[in-house]
């Protein structure tokens, strides 16, 4: 979508476009919470993807591994 498209949808009166959002969660999943949550036993990383806090570059993570 070009970026003009973009802010015509948004700009729907009525906020058609979060209505017909809502509709479309609410037939996927309906109105219940889903929890999900994980576990880190370690934050040391060999990758280094730029979007995340504990990359392996960033020298400001105090870096932990769980013991057995």
């Amino acid at each position: 979508m070009t970026e003009k498209e973009i802010v015509s949808l948004l700009n729907l009166p009525g906020g058609a476009l979060f209505k017909a959002a809502d509709e479309a969660r609410q037939k996927a999943v309906g109105d219940g919470v889903h929890l999900r949550a994980l576990i880190e036993f370690s934050n040391h990383c060999a990758a280094n993807c730029l979007y995340c806090g504990i990359r392996r570059q960033n020298p400001e993570v105090k870096r932990y591994r769980m013991s057995a």
